[in-house]
């Protein structure tokens, strides 16, 4: 017995030692708080010196693990005995707010420093509208007195309310990129009259005008809003001519209220363009009178096909540019037709026109002060003042005028890539408002000018001058040109720019100063594109282009173009639709 305890008495030694070695380990969780790290979990034995990895977090500098967010949490390090089980949390130099938006973009991420708080950004979130309703940013979502300690995501809050959408895609005119735009009528605002500043109508409205660039735009535009009994103009299926405008009509019932609404097509003319300058020698500009008409029969036509009821329908014009004209010629026609009592048809209850850059087109008489016709314009834009209102021609309606001398930011905040020249002021046009009233000015006062020319034949200081002397080469020249192949236009344009480029300065001269010069250039690239005209045509219109260009009323031009031409490409850049639609928003977020 004493032997086989002998024998066990070392093994019992041995686990009575083993029973005295403390063995207890813990655990270590890590939260890198927006950054990475090797392990989230690790083991230590109790009073082991803590070994811990350094984690990663993109543009940001680790100071440390920590017990805890508050000041009284104390760092934990190598030097730490680890007596019990941990939760550690990653502090970093500074923290990320990031704000979301409606649509889960990132609007900005606002770097804090830890233990400060936070300051709300300026910038506002945004949510895609639906065909039903519309969102307006509200606020961000955060407690601005909390402590920061941590990376957080803030989300925008935003009200909906119940809208009529309308939707298109159009490109830009100064940059090569398409961009969708939104438009929204509230269903509330239906129920009010145009003898007030209708914002959100004038929106669509400028959206009916914007998305009128072809037949299945517009369609586009009218179906996603809910609209029916869509009717497209035939002329969208023919070539243009100078005398053709397209045009749409719809319907929709919102709330029980019957909507009709009318667009003139706006965008990417060709050679409708010409009709511009058929104002006819006295009375209303001739093409866009003779346009207006047609449009307003061809509407009151639909009407009654339809058997609308007009005297409890609200009906909406829009038109931008040459439609623009068209459109407020529209407006004066409906302000004075009467039924069949001799009662109006139209009223501040229910017409709202809305005109957008439209040049003059009624003769001065007419320029009746409508509550219901509005004409957007910018002052800086030339195309809006031709032809000249000394001509005896204006608009009806209220004009308001949008220009702001701080264009370059909105254009810069809407898209930074985006850029036009900029305006280079003078003691003679300090501004680029000045700029484009001179340049006018200077056309009309051509025959005063001996500096210029007081030949009668190159004179368009009146309306008959212009009419007899610049307008059939105009309108022959614009017919022509949206003619010609791209390709052949291309060709004359990259062929010039070389003879400018290699200072090939007989060339030029030879086309500018000899007899049929013009022609002699441009009859090659005409008869290669192979379209059929008349070359003793071609030969009478270059050669008063030709003697213009030297003589007449383009010389003020090319002087300007020569001494400020930055400022002369700016004053077309005005007439571009994305200028105007930031202009419009403007206008309409700061009144």
């Amino acid at each position: 017995m004493k032997n086989k305890l002998l024998i066990l008495s070392p093994i019992i030694m041995l686990l009575l030692s083993g029973c005295n070695t403390d063995n207890t380990t813990y655990s270590v969780t890590l939260d890198p708080n927006g950054g990475s790290v090797t392990s989230t979990t690790l083991t230590f034995k109790k009073g082991e010196s803590i070994e811990l990895p350094t984690p990663s977090k993109e543009n940001k500098s680790f100071l440390g693990w920590y017990t805890g967010w508050t000041e009284n949490d104390v760092l934990v390090d190598s030097s730490t005995k680890i007596e019990k089980d941990y939760k550690l949390i990653a502090k970093w130099n500074t923290y990320d707010l990031t704000y979301i938006d409606g649509n889960d973009n990132v609007v900005a991420i606002d770097s804090v420093n830890p233990g400060s708080v936070a300051t709300k950004i300026d910038k506002k979130g945004e949510k895609l509208p639906t065909p039903e309703k519309w969102y307006t940013f509200s606020d961000w979502v955060f407690d601005y007195s909390t402590i920061i300690n941590q990376d957080y995501k803030i989300y925008g809050s935003y009200t909906d309310e119940d809208i009529v959408l309308g939707k298109t895609r159009h490109s830009l005119m100064i940059a090569d990129k398409s961009l969708d735009y939104y438009y929204a009528i509230k269903k509330t605002s239906l129920t009010k009259t145009s003898d007030e500043l209708r914002k959100d109508l004038t929106s669509y409205a400028f959206g009916l005008s914007m998305a009128n660039s072809s037949k299945d735009s517009i369609r586009e535009y009218f179906s996603i809003g809910g609209f029916d009994n869509i009717y497209t103009s035939p002329s969208y299926e023919v070539p243009p001519t100078k005398d053709s405008v397209s045009y749409a009509f719809a319907h929709n019932v919102i709330n029980e209220q019957h909507i009709l609404a009318i667009s003139i097509k706006g965008l990417n003319y060709g050679a409708e363009w010409a009709n511009n300058f058929d104002i006819g020698e006295t009375g209303d500009h001739k093409g866009f009178y003779l346009r207006g008409n047609e449009v307003y029969n061809a509407f009151m036509n639909y009407v009654s096909e339809h058997s609308f009821d007009l005297s409890s329908s609200k009906v909406i014009v829009s038109g931008y540019s040459r439609a623009g004209g068209v459109a407020n010629v529209m407006g004066y026609l409906m302000n004075n037709a009467k039924n069949e009592h001799g009662q109006p048809i139209f009223t501040n209850d229910n017409l709202f026109a809305y005109t957008f850059e439209a040049p003059t087109c009624l003769e001065t008489s007419k320029c009746v002060q409508y509550d219901n016709v509005v004409n957007y314009y910018n002052s800086a834009d030339l195309i809006t003042k031709i032809p000249p209102e000394e001509y005896g021609l204006g608009k009806c309606g209220t004009s308001i005028d949008i220009h702001t001398n701080n264009v370059d930011t909105l254009l810069n905040d809407f898209d930074s890539s985006l850029s036009i020249p900029s305006y280079i002021s003078s003691t003679e046009y300090p501004d680029e408002v000045s700029f484009v009233n001179n340049l006018i000015n200077k056309i009309l006062t051509l025959g005063d000018n001996p500096d210029y020319t007081t030949e009668p034949q190159y004179l368009v200081k009146t309306r008959e001058d212009f009419m007899n002397n610049a307008a059939p080469t105009i309108m022959y020249a614009m017919e022509l040109f949206f003619s010609l192949k791209d390709t052949t236009v291309n060709n004359i344009v990259s062929d010039l720019k070389d003879k400018i480029d290699k200072k090939d300065y007989a060339s030029l001269l030879q086309i500018l100063f000899v007899e049929y010069g013009l022609f002699d250039y441009l009859n090659p690239f005409i008869k290669d594109d192979g379209i059929i005209y008349n070359e003793d045509e071609l030969k009478t219109h270059a050669e008063i282009i030709r003697c213009f260009f030297m003589k007449g009323a383009l010389m003020p031009v090319i002087q300007i173009a020569i001494s400020s031409l930055a400022n002369l490409q700016r004053a077309i850049y005005m007439h571009t639709l994305e200028i105007n639609y930031l202009l419009l928003n403007n206008y309409l977020e700061n009144n």
